[in-house]
C-alpha cells in the first residue's frame, strides 16, 4: 500500500470511527438522563424501573462503549502493523492510542458516574 493511499484511508476512516463513537455516546447520555430525571423518551418512569435501568441498560451501554473503543484501537494497531511505510504506521498507531485512551478514560470515570447515579436514585427515593 502506498504512503499516500494509506494516509488517505486513515484520514477517511478516523472521522467515521469518531462519528460512531458519538452516536453511542449520545445513547449513553440518553440513558443517563432517563435515570436521573425519571423520564424516558417523554414517558415518566418509576423509581424501580430507573434502578433496573441503571443496573441493566446503563452498564450495557458503558460496556459497549468501552468495547467499541478497544476494538477500534486494536484495529488501528493491526492496520499500523500491516503497513510498510513508517509515517503511515505512526499515524495509525496515533489513532490507536487515541481510542485506547478513550477506553481507559471511560473505565476510569464510570465508577464515579455510577456512584453519582446511585446517589441521585437514593435522593429520589428519599423524596
Amino acid at each position: 500500500m502506498s504512503n499516500q493511499y494509506a494516509i488517505g484511508l486513515i484520514l477517511v476512516a478516523m472521522p467515521l470511527n469518531v462519528a460512531i463513537y458519538h452516536a453511542v455516546d449520545r445513547w449513553f447520555q440518553e440513558e443517563t438522563e432517563a435515570i436521573t430525571t425519571g423520564v424516558s423518551r417523554g414517558v415518566p418512569t418509576s423509581l424501580h424501573y430507573r434502578k433496573m435501568q441503571l443496573q441493566i441498560s446503563w452498564f450495557g451501554v458503558v460496556g459497549r462503549q468501552i468495547a467499541f473503543l478497544l476494538i477500534v484501537s486494536a484495529g488501528w494497531l493491526f492496520f499500523g502493523n500491516s503497513m510498510s511505510d513508517e509515517d503511515a504506521s505512526l499515524l495509525a498507531y496515533a489513532c490507536a492510542f487515541v481510542f485506547f485512551l478513550g477506553a481507559v478514560g471511560w473505565a476510569a470515570i464510570c465508577p464515579f458516574w455510577y456512584a453519582h447515579l446511585k446517589s441521585a436514585l437514593r435522593q429520589a427515593d428519599a423524596d
